[in-house]
């Protein structure tokens, strides 16, 4: 693993689209993963799970968060805090763009690999 740079952007252009209508941005630290989240309306990302713990901040619009098998409908300053392991998805509701950050730890380098939770 390399030195993280002091000083990165999430700005346009340096993101992924992990699923349809989700753009993700990232940026790494020595102990810690912050990525941005930005959804279309409508978009979701599925229920999955990480070995990393996540605190969630949404940054705006509304979500439907599930947790642990709880859906909560969050909004601008929620926060949602996954303990490692617990699947957990959202979904921009209504019709309005929604956005989120998250904070994983420890550090997350293969952000792109997560375990989709398949129902039965």
């Amino acid at each position: 693993m390399s030195e993280p740079a002091a000083f990165q952007s999430l700005a346009e252009g340096s993101y992924d689209e992990p699923f349809a209508g989700i753009r993700r941005y990232a940026a790494h630290g020595e102990r810690a993963t912050l990525l941005r989240y930005t959804f279309d309306p409508g978009a979701g990302f599925p229920s999955h799970h990480h070995p990393q713990e996540q605190i969630t901040l949404v940054e705006a619009g509304e979500l439907e968060f599930t947790l642990a098998g709880e859906t909560r409908r969050v909004s601008k300053g929620d926060v949602v805090v996954v303990p490692p392991d617990v699947p957990h998805s959202a979904r921009a509701c209504f019709d309005v763009p929604a956005s989120l950050l998250a904070v994983l730890s420890p550090r997350r380098d293969d952000i792109g690999a997560v375990s989709i939770v398949t129902s039965p």
